[in-house]
């Protein structure tokens, strides 16, 4: 019997743990298919609800991440980190990049997840060291103002549940 080769392009937005269960389900399903993952950040991919462990020192980067080191290059991924995908158009199928660039594709998941909302609060946009809590580069952030500022007076305000 004949060996059917896969010919399709998926494109992934979004390195989250959405992204690696979609590879996972492609590539039970194609083994030959071209995968490419667009990622804003340029991290592999790593559980979020660990950031605050990471902050409080109970947890590294390394034991963060939500896969292997290898697991790209065991599924045959392309990586397009630390870039934005900017725009989709749909009837060109292709996914224009922040870089001016773009990918085409056969078939596409959005799977960015979710962004923070920050109400609208006067005076908030004065406030010097702003965070919000979803990302590592957050938490690095936040991190690091923390540590600046343990030997003096610092003022904290956590809104949010």
């Amino acid at each position: 019997m004949k060996k059917e080769v896969s010919n399709l392009k998926y494109v992934i937005i979004g390195n989250s743990i959405a992204a690696v269960g979609a590879v996972e389900a492609i590539r039970r399903n194609d083994k030959e298919g071209r995968i490419v993952i667009v990622g804003k950040e340029k991290y592999h991919v790593y559980s979020r609800p660990l950031i605050s462990y990471l902050l409080m020192g109970k947890t590294t980067e390394e034991k963060m991440k939500y896969r292997n080191d290898d697991f790209y290059r065991e599924n045959q991924c392309e990586l397009k980190l630390n870039t934005t995908a900017v725009r989709i158009d749909p009837k060109e199928k292709k996914v224009i990049l922040d870089d001016g660039g773009y990918e085409t594709y056969d078939r596409l998941l959005v799977a960015t997840g979710s962004s923070p909302v920050v109400p609208p609060v006067p005076g908030l946009k004065e406030v010097r060291n702003r965070f919000t809590f979803t990302s590592l580069d957050d938490a690095k952030a936040l991190g690091d103002t923390l540590n600046e500022n343990m030997k003096g007076i610092l003022k904290v305000l956590i809104v949010g549940p």
